[in-house]
């Protein structure tokens, strides 16, 4: 009797066990789904609300008519606007500047903080400190660098005899969208240094020794050696640096606010005085579908030409 006692009673106990077994697979979604469902709340609906606006007329101004399908309008207007094709070149300007800026100073600030050099981590760091000021700090710092009346910016040009008078950096529109890439430079240079540094020091060291003895240059070694090594780092350091500045939006708008009149309107301003100034939520929307739209084109293209091209060894 206390044998089938004992039986009885390890029976439901076996079977709540099997009830709460989770595979390796269940458990790892289990742990995602308060992150995924955060995503699919605060990126994704938006996302998609975004899309649905695009094909709808909807003013903050007249909340009365409610939000009304338009189809294609707003993209028609866009696309035969001479004013939005005019912010798609400023903001194309504006990245290739500011990424090929950045890489540049980036690339070559990596290769000498990889060498054997005295006090290496102490400039690694200060080198960072760009990366860390908060944005908004930064913009205004560049605010006052640039400033046509106690500008050190001005000082410094004008001691060499590089200018013959003090110019208004940013307050002058042939010359406000060169100061605000400049000033993008100088704040996202590090996060490019870090990052092929890293990748710098993931080559063998023996293949670079091998490479010196068979008589490479450093040039050649750079060409041969080093690139091939770093292409996909490259190639994702690039497309991540492309995406973020188009984005950008605190830089310029602390500095110039899109001006003076709309010469450093980029994507991302031209957005916010639609939707916010304007109140026109659904030409805002519209705007953003078609940056959507580009971008994605894009980044298939871009890791399709980068990371399909053979570097010869």
């Amino acid at each position: 009797m206390s044998s089938t006692k004992s039986i009885s009673m390890e029976r439901p106990t076996t079977a709540a066990r099997r009830r709460l077994t989770l595979t390796n697979t269940q458990f790892s979604i289990m742990l995602l789904l308060p992150a995924l469902l955060t995503l699919a709340f605060t990126v994704l609906y938006p996302l998609l609300r975004g899309i649905y606006l695009s094909f709808h007329s909807y003013s903050l101004v007249d909340l009365a008519s409610g939000i009304q399908w338009v189809g294609l309008d707003n993209f028609k207007t866009l696309l035969s606007s001479s004013a939005y094709r005019s912010v798609w070149g400023t903001t194309l300007i504006f990245v290739a500047g500011s990424v090929g800026g950045q890489f540049v100073v980036g690339f070559l600030t990596a290769l000498v903080l990889n060498q054997d050099l005295a006090q290496r981590n102490l400039f690694r760091g200060l080198l960072l400190m760009p990366w860390i000021v908060p944005t908004v700090v930064a913009a205004l710092l560049w605010k006052w660098i640039f400033n046509q009346q106690y500008g050190i910016f001005n000082y410094v040009l004008h001691s060499l005899g590089l200018i013959s008078s003090f110019k208004a950096w940013i307050g002058d529109p042939s010359l406000a969208l060169f100061s605000v890439t400049l000033a993008n430079i100088w704040k996202g240079f590090p996060f490019h240094m870090i990052v092929l540094l890293a990748a710098l020091q993931t080559i063998p060291p023996d293949i670079v020794e091998a490479a010196i003895i068979d008589g490479a240059t450093a040039l050649q070694r750079f060409r041969y050696v080093v690139l091939p090594y770093l292409r996909y780092i490259i190639m994702i350091d690039l497309l991540i640096s492309i995406i973020w500045t188009f984005q950008s939006f605190t830089t310029i708008w602390t500095m110039t606010e899109g001006g003076p009149v709309t010469a450093t309107t980029t994507l991302a301003i031209s957005i916010y005085r639609t939707a916010f100034q304007a109140f026109d939520i659904g030409m805002g929307a519209a705007i953003g579908t078609i940056w959507l739209v580009a971008m994605l084109i894009f980044s298939v293209v871009f890791v399709r030409l980068f990371g399909g091209t053979r570097v010869e060894v």
